[in-house]
């Protein structure tokens, strides 16, 4: 093999060597900034998820308050199947207030 090929050879691998770093550089740098923006993506879904929770628990307390009210002024009436209902879907609003806590400590931790 000539001299001149023996450069030209040498030099082809040397730019072939550096465009394999540049492409693992790129790569590398690419990568990374995808793994910032899934873990935005995340952090913005996790906190929709955690907004909605906090609503649904406002929700579910307002519902208890209004349950409560309307069972006094239902149990000073007089009306004893009506109060049955209002504390069986009290107690079913308690089990959906527990349920909800625990999504919510789960989504905040």
């Amino acid at each position: 093999m000539s001299y001149d090929a023996k450069c030209s050879l040498m030099t082809s691998i040397e730019l072939l060597f550096s465009f394999a770093n540049n492409v693992l550089f790129l790569k590398s740098h690419i990568f990374q900034n995808v793994k910032v923006l899934i873990g935005l993506w995340r952090n913005f879904k996790i906190k929709k998820v955690f907004n909605a929770v906090r609503s649904a628990l406002i929700a579910v307390a307002a519902v208890m308050l209004l349950l409560a009210l309307i069972g006094l002024c239902l149990s000073i009436l007089g009306h004893q199947h009506a109060i049955l209902i209002f504390v069986i879907s009290g107690w079913l609003l308690v089990a959906v207030t527990f349920i909800l806590c625990g999504v919510f400590l789960i989504f905040n931790r």
